[in-house]
């Protein structure tokens, strides 16, 4: 059935996904799929069943993108099915369109007036290291004092949090970031041997760093 699937694909297969990822997925099995399809045969899951199951969620006003990740779940525990030899055809999962992502960044004006509150320390040169490196959220502070190149300038972006996990960044690869003046300037004044860059806010860093660029 597809529930004793998805615990073995639960316990083997996705927590080698990034632990954001992994709980999301989690999530939607708890909360739909499985209520939906959990005493079903695998083979018994066609495309007109998937088709049925995203107009009742449609019908729920759920956004298409949110139904869209439920399809993709789906898809991806069918296909594992497959290469496991649990299944022999996976059925097409067809997503919604979705419009383009909206994008929203900063303006150089609104940067700078945000770099210009020295308020609260910590979250100002977080603010300048991200704004200087684009480095994101969960690199930002996963920043090690190894991961500071002095003599060349260079950051390098070796970890990340996910779900308050430190793992490899989103890209799975290293990469280094040239720094600029201000910012060496900045780390230099605090300069520590080892340790994160931002230990002084372990859990609530992401928090309070979004409320602060939020509200400059």
């Amino acid at each position: 059935p597809f529930d004793e699937f998805a615990k073995e694909w639960l316990d083997t297969y996705v927590p080698n996904l990034k632990p954001a990822t992994a709980v999301g997925w989690r999530h939607i099995l708890k909360l739909r799929l499985l209520p939906r399809f959990g005493s079903w045969r695998l083979d018994e899951i066609g495309a007109e069943d998937i088709e049925r199951y995203k107009a009742d969620l449609k019908k729920t006003n759920l956004a298409p993108s949110t139904v869209n990740k439920d399809l993709i779940v789906l898809r991806r525990l069918l296909r594992v099915a497959q290469e496991w030899k649990r299944l022999t055809v996976v059925p097409k999962v067809k997503c919604f369109p979705e419009p383009p992502g909206r994008r929203d960044f900063l303006s150089c004006d609104e940067s700078e007036h945000l770099l210009a509150d020295h308020s609260d320390p910590v979250a100002h040169e977080m603010a300048l290291v991200a704004l200087r490196t684009g480095v994101r959220i969960g690199e930002l502070l996963a920043l090690d004092w190894s991961d500071i190149d002095f003599e060349r300038c260079t950051l390098t972006v070796r970890h990340a949090f996910s779900a308050g996990v430190l793992c490899s960044p989103k890209s799975g690869k290293l990469r280094q970031i040239p720094l600029t003046r201000d910012v060496l300037l900045a780390l230099e004044r605090r300069h520590e041997p080892a340790g994160f860059l931002f230990r002084a806010r372990p859990y609530r860093a992401m928090s309070e760093f979004a409320s602060y660029s939020r509200l400059r």
